[in-house]
């Protein structure tokens, strides 16, 4: 019996060291990728960022009212102030992916175009959600299908605009917003085609 489980125990080192082995091959042969790609990245050459599909603010597309309430008020301050500003929806993209394509040089630029996209989708959030609880059911419908063109990934921008539609028994418009959330490409995806296909399903 000892010499059974003896065995079992030898098999079981040899086993271990096996896989631990392969996990520090596996580990450096990612690393060894990653920094092969950022070399390459950083030697790329600047390329024109002219044919980005840049997110434009204006009275056509949001409503900018003028109520008395400080939260509405800060919201269209801060679209005011953004509307002069370049954005870009980067999600998914990392820096080593944004200098391949379009060349370490403009990663700064770039980089700020994607932090100006995540203040304008924190703006429309808080924006949208204050609308509503006024009564502004129009307005802030408004405002989340434009935060939805832009590739927004919020999960309770979707929810609100679902419960909108819902409400106003727009199967179409539901669809739609399904065919919208497929299209994402971020982690949170499935939670929120789940989220619209629940609203669909009632």
């Amino acid at each position: 019996m000892g010499v059974v489980i003896f065995f079992i125990v030898i098999v079981f080192i040899l086993w271990l060291r096996y896989e631990l082995k392969k996990s520090s091959r596996t580990v450096q042969n990612a690393n060894d990728k990653f920094w092969e790609r950022e070399e390459l990245a950083n030697s790329t050459r600047k390329k024109s960022t002219d044919s980005l599909n840049y997110i434009t603010i204006s009275e056509k597309s949001l409503p900018f009212l003028e109520i008395n309430d400080e939260i509405i008020a800060k919201c269209v301050s801060q679209l005011v102030f953004l509307k002069d500003k370049k954005i870009l929806n980067l999600t998914g993209k990392t820096n080593t992916d944004l200098k391949l394509e379009f060349g370490a040089a403009n990663l700064t630029y770039l980089s700020e175009c994607d932090e100006n996209y995540t203040a304008l989708s924190r703006t429309l959030n808080s924006y949208s959600v204050r609308l509503y609880e006024l009564g502004y059911e129009s307005e802030a419908r408004k405002v989340l299908e434009f935060a939805v063109e832009t590739g927004s990934d919020s999960l309770s921008m979707y929810r609100l605009l679902a419960d909108i539609y819902s409400g106003r028994n727009d199967a179409d418009s539901l669809e739609y917003l399904l065919f919208k959330a497929n299209q994402l490409d971020t982690i949170l995806k499935k939670t929120i085609v789940n989220d619209v296909s629940s609203h669909i399903s009632k």
